[in-house]
């Protein structure tokens, strides 16, 4: 094989390589502008002061809460991050966080930054960095235990996408004894309910 040959393969092989970075980062852009468009709704800077508090307040208001950390300490990033969330069907609500709905469109779930504030910036979807999400079930959800049924089906899908782990609420390794006190707790929530609307 001539070297002018040898040079043309090599010349072909990185121009290639130059379009398919290009096409890829057009699909970037194109993602992050659809989202700039359609979902996202001002910066943080520009909403309520309590915008902050009432994220984490719904992991704190919600006795059932867990993690999906990403492994070996490292971090979730941008599009594919985002697109993982959408591939399974959550939505980005106004508050910054995503949920996961029925067909009422009553959120079963959200699903928070497992960093403070807990929201998604998604202004710079390129340089979104976060360690972990946290799954967070909508106890206001009339449902209960078909909520957390599927937060956990969902939280499946989304470790396995990820590659991830999934923690429990004191970022140990989810075991079935949680699951199981989660339940409890779940069947708890609905018994006051009843018990509540009986007395009114």
């Amino acid at each position: 094989m001539s070297v002018r040959l040898v040079l043309l393969l090599v010349s072909a092989i990185f121009i290639g390589a130059i379009a398919v970075s290009s096409i890829r980062h057009r699909r970037r852009i194109k993602f992050q502008q659809k989202f700039m468009k359609e979902e996202f709704q001002g910066s943080q800077e520009d909403r309520p002061v309590e915008f902050v508090e009432k994220n984490f307040a719904l992991y704190r208001d919600s006795p059932i809460a867990f993690f999906i950390m990403a492994r070996n300490q490292t971090y979730f990033s941008g599009v594919e991050l985002i697109q993982a969330l959408l591939d399974v069907g959550m939505q980005h609500g106004s508050r910054g966080v995503f949920a996961y709905s029925d067909e009422t469109d009553k959120p079963l779930f959200h699903v928070l930054s497992a960093q403070e504030p807990g929201n998604f910036d998604l202004v710079q979807l390129e340089l979104l960095s976060v360690p972990g999400l946290c799954m967070v079930l909508n106890t206001e959800h009339s449902n209960l235990i078909h909520a957390f049924n599927m937060m956990m089906k969902v939280s499946n899908e989304l470790a396995d996408r990820l590659e991830a782990i999934i923690l429990d609420s004191h970022k140990e390794p989810c075991q079935q004894e949680f699951l199981e006190q989660c339940r409890l707790e779940i069947l708890e929530l609905s018994r006051q309910r009843t018990e509540s609307l009986v007395t009114f």
